[in-house]
């Protein structure tokens, strides 16, 4: 049974979003059919792909489910490109425009990356479901996720998917009993990942420093000179022992090295569980473990989907908390989540997808140091100076020690 406590938070949003004020109707002899509430929602294509017609089907079929079980809306369902924040086939970028040129074609509901919502709170592009100490609609979450629509302690999104960060490695490679540093170059362990990520630091290195202590109790990004060397000093040997490719440096994602992963030519490399799930869906038979850490501890990098409500009148709002609520099924989440190649973020909904090997992997890395999406952008200029360390140790410009001593001098 669902948490009730969740639908009072339905009813509570719908107050904060200003429907509570309209003035009750005086009942009438005849029972009056409800008024049609068109509900627009545009939906990312990687979430409902017209490229996939058994997920575009599911799609579709909720869609209409939910249209009978409320016979008060209509939905005008919109699907556009999920691009990066930094291109125009985004939803982020969309929203940009629509707000300027055509802001009554604005969607009252869509579901946006986690790295791109600080921006569109400060753009103006979304507005606020529940002040700061309101959880009551992310008590369903798994822990992890509780946070993840949040700015500034607000809430702005409803995580919807999830996605980390891992390492896929060949069936026949050895893995050590655990991925510290240390371990992981005695074993030789060859792998790959996207160094070169702008954005405006690497994915990888964050979750790493976070893991190594560079990340305050008050989340402010704070290096601590000894780790961050120490950090650098595994890229230095990896790179010096041939260990790690030297092409990494130009690598700004996974897909220049995802052929040679599912090929068996690349021993182990670092990508989304989204990419991860993709190449096991095609038959490709790949282990998946943690990326390389100061201590061995899991950390990653959390992305996801999160419902955003742009625009609306009080009553197109409140369809709109009542759908995310109707999507937030659990059975439901989880057998659409297992469409998508995406991680469900609900608690119940987490339970009955993570069945096998991989579960127990998502659920390991989600109990472990995690860093929002997008996070790390408000230190942009430490953020520069850390990929910039980065790519200099593993390109031979600067030493660990060297690299670590620019950024945080010695006393």
């Amino acid at each position: 049974m669902r948490n009730w406590k969740r639908r009072l938070a339905v009813l509570g949003a719908a107050a904060l979003l200003g429907i509570m004020g309209a003035a009750a109707q005086e009942a009438t002899p005849e029972a009056l059919p409800p008024a049609i509430i068109t509900l627009r929602i545009w939906f990312p294509d990687v979430l409902g792909t017209s490229e996939d017609s058994a997920v575009a089907a599911m799609l579709s079929s909720l869609i209409g489910q939910f249209q009978m079980e409320n016979p008060d809306a209509q939905v005008d369902f919109r699907l556009k490109q999920s691009g990066e924040s930094s291109t125009a086939a985004s939803v982020y970028h969309n929203l940009r425009t629509a707000r300027s040129v055509a802001p009554g074609a604005l969607p009252h509901l869509t579901l946006l990356r986690r790295s791109d919502l600080p921006l569109a709170m400060q753009d103006g592009l979304i507005t606020l479901l529940a002040d700061p100490g309101n959880t009551a609609l992310v008590e369903d979450l798994l822990p992890a996720a509780a946070a993840l629509g949040q700015v500034d302690g607000a809430l702005y999104g409803v995580p919807f998917m999830l996605e980390i960060q891992h390492q896929a490695v060949q069936p026949d490679v050895d893995i050590p009993a655990d991925l510290s540093f240390a371990s992981a170059l005695a074993a030789e362990w060859r792998f790959v990942f996207p160094a070169g990520q702008a954005g405006p630091i690497s994915d990888v290195l964050i979750a790493q420093m976070a893991e190594a202590g560079g990340v305050t109790e008050t989340g402010v990004l704070s290096p601590q000179r000894e780790a961050l060397t120490a950090i650098y000093q595994f890229y230095q040997d990896a790179a010096e022992s041939g260990l790690l490719p030297p092409e990494s440096s130009g690598y700004e994602d996974a897909s220049p090295y995802l052929a040679q992963l599912a090929s068996g030519e690349q021993p182990a490399g670092v990508l989304t569980s989204t990419e991860y799930l993709h190449l096991r869906a095609q038959g490709v038979e790949l282990e998946g473990v943690q990326i390389p850490t100061l201590d061995g501890q899991p950390a990653s990098v959390l992305d996801g989907w999160l419902w955003v409500i742009p625009s609306g009148n009080p009553q197109e709002r409140a369809l709109a908390l009542r759908f995310i609520d109707w999507m937030s099924a659990p059975e439901r989440q989880a057998v659409y989540a297992q469409a998508v190649r995406q991680i469900p973020a609900g608690r119940e909904a987490f339970d009955q997808w993570s069945t096998g090997g991989y579960g127990v992997l998502a659920e390991r890395i989600l109990s472990g140091t995690l860093v929002s999406a997008g996070w790390a952008s408000s230190y942009p200029e430490m953020a520069r100076a850390l990929q910039s360390g980065l790519l200099r140790v593993i390109t031979g410009g600067l030493t660990a020690r060297q690299a670590a001593e620019a950024i945080v001098p010695g006393e």
